[in-house]
């Protein structure tokens, strides 16, 4: 989807442990990231988003989440930034979007999940 943008866009990959590994052909030390990326457009501005996928046919469990992403979301958003999640449900092959904001707010209510009705469905608009 973003590659259609053409120079509307910028999405800036960080490197993570399958980075590392198809790089040295064994597991390496790398630092630990905030995101999978950083993304850049025109319509929506900057903002970090963290790419997830499950086979969970009902929900997305916030577990698959690590706590270095959550520590990094919690300073990304106090400091004007954005940070997102687009989950590829594989069961339904299909994407959605989840504000960290959003992920927040269930946790706060006890909720350690969001059912697939429940979430946005990932669009061009969001890019």
């Amino acid at each position: 989807m973003v590659r259609s943008l053409g120079k509307d866009a910028h999405l800036h990959r960080f490197p993570d442990a399958a980075h590392v590994r198809g790089k040295t052909g064994a597991a390496g030390f790398y630092e630990e990231q905030p995101a999978d990326y950083l993304l850049t457009t025109r319509r929506n501005g900057t903002r970090y988003i963290e790419v997830k996928s499950t086979i969970d046919e009902r929900k997305f469990p916030f577990s698959l989440i690590k706590p270095s992403q959550r520590t990094a979301a919690r300073m990304i958003l106090p400091a004007g930034g954005r940070y997102e999640i687009f989950v590829h449900s594989l069961s339904l092959n299909r994407w959605f979007v989840l504000p960290f904001q959003g992920l927040e707010s269930r946790e706060a209510l006890k909720l350690f999940s969001i059912p697939w009705s429940e979430m946005r469905e990932l669009t061009q608009e969001d890019l």
